[in-house]
């Protein structure tokens, strides 16, 4: 799907993978985590290796050098090269671009995005360890502290060492929120975007929509006329006037969880900030697999006050933004997950 990157087959199709790592004496690949590319350019895999974490890095011609200064600054971290390939499998220590990463890290990894952001449980469980690339770690303290005041619980900031661009997070205990909380999810939101804006820091925002719809047309270009047409749809509808509220930025299920004693909190505020509450909530509809927990989820929110329902626009922007999701998660089934994501917003066009 990109001949420009000659690995690139290897990092996206598992028998490619699993026949690369036989070729290169590698042990066989464990769960595949999160998946990255930049067309013409790099692929960018997250796995296990051994059941360790480590990252498969495969280039196109003009991008060779940075794999050689992978090999040359963490020689140590690195697992195999195919320099004919252009494909580099390597540790955390060869990730560079981590400051935080420049010393083993300790404890259990929990999350992993190559060349972004680690994050890591202390060995005591007490403390989540967040690394950014250098300058990132200061930007991702604000929007923690955007939380301040809210009624709604967060990790609290324990440190910031810009020097190593990594937070410490205080770990918050509890489960996964699933569609069976969707009526407190929907008052937790509500409370949430109540929050006093202080400081005001913009929300990040999901990945740009009309981006994330030509990549995933590249990967799957059954879909490019259809895909096509949802752009060309929403590109035409009015986008309403922003009413500015403290929103989480990438709301799903996943982003939520259930404390202890039953409460509501969020995680992963990344791209938590000042933004409109409505994307949150199209965020977290389209996030879903359907829509058979959204009447739930607005009866939670209007328990507190009337919930900002989307709009069918509000709706394809939040589903064309996370069209990639399923290849960027590294699902089994992700080309035709992405058909799914198609047909479901083609399915709303329809209704409107």
């Amino acid at each position: 799907m990109d001949p420009d990157v000659p690995g690139f087959p290897v990092a996206t199709d598992p028998d490619r993978l699993a026949g690369w790592l036989e070729q290169v004496g590698a042990p066989a690949a464990g769960r595949l985590r999160y998946r990255r590319w930049k067309p013409g350019t790099s692929v960018v895999l997250a796995l296990e290796i051994g059941g360790r974490p480590a990252f498969l890095f495969a280039v196109a011609d003009h991008a060779r050098p940075k794999v050689a200064k992978y090999v040359r600054k963490a020689p140590d971290a690195v697992l195999a090269v195919d320099e004919a390939a252009g494909v580099l499998l390597a540790g955390p220590g060869a990730d560079r671009d981590l400051p935080g990463l420049r010393t083993p890290p300790d404890g259990q990894p929990l999350a992993w995005k190559p060349m972004r952001r680690w994050v890591s449980r202390s060995a005591d469980g007490s403390v989540l360890r967040r690394c950014y690339r250098a300058g990132r770690s200061t930007d991702a303290l604000l929007r923690y502290r955007s939380a301040v005041g809210a009624t709604v619980a967060t990790s609290p900031v324990l440190g910031h060492d810009p020097d190593t661009a990594t937070l410490e997070l205080g770990f918050l205990p509890g489960r996964p929120a699933g569609p069976q909380d969707l009526v407190a999810v929907g008052a937790a939101l509500a409370r949430w975007h109540a929050t006093p804006i202080t400081p005001a820091v913009p929300a990040a925002g999901a990945p740009a929509w009309r981006e994330s719809a030509a990549m995933a047309a590249r990967l799957v270009p059954g879909l490019a006329p259809r895909i096509a047409g949802l752009v060309a749809l929403t590109g035409a509808l009015p986008s309403r006037p922003p009413a500015p509220a403290l929103v989480h930025g990438d709301c799903s299920l996943d982003q939520l969880l259930i404390e202890p004693g039953g409460g509501v909190a969020l995680l992963d505020l990344d791209r938590a900030g000042t933004g409109s509450a409505v994307d949150d909530l199209a965020s977290l509809r389209m996030a879903a697999p359907d829509d058979s927990g959204w009447p739930d989820l607005l009866a939670g929110y209007g328990q507190a006050t009337a919930p900002p329902v989307p709009d069918l626009r509000d709706l394809l922007v939040a589903g064309l933004g996370r069209l990639t999701d399923p290849f960027r998660s590294c699902a089994a089934g992700w080309v035709t997950d992405t058909a799914g994501m198609v047909r479901r917003m083609e399915s709303l066009a329809v209704q409107r």
